[in-house]
């Protein structure tokens, strides 16, 4: 499998981190002034899921997180 991973500025919450990827899902930060639907991360897994990936939250001790998005190696078939 390969992995990529995008920063995230904050870390989320221990509890929020099942949370965070359900649909208009909008953890205490969205309290604090931060915009959005909810909608982004519930896309992403399920275009994840699609491609029959997984993505999750990883905390960075002290520095935020990131998010590590898992997909299979596919193996291009040679032609005869």
């Amino acid at each position: 499998t390969s992995s990529s991973r995008a920063k995230h500025p904050n870390s989320v919450p221990e509890s929020e981190r099942e949370q965070i990827f359900d649909a208009f899902y909008r953890g205490k930060r969205a309290r604090e002034g931060v915009e959005g639907s909810g909608l982004g991360l519930a896309i992403a897994r399920e275009y994840v899921a699609a491609h029959r990936g997984r993505i999750e939250v990883v905390a960075d001790a002290g520095q935020g997180g990131h998010f590590r998005v898992t997909l299979p190696k596919v193996r291009k078939e040679r032609s005869p």
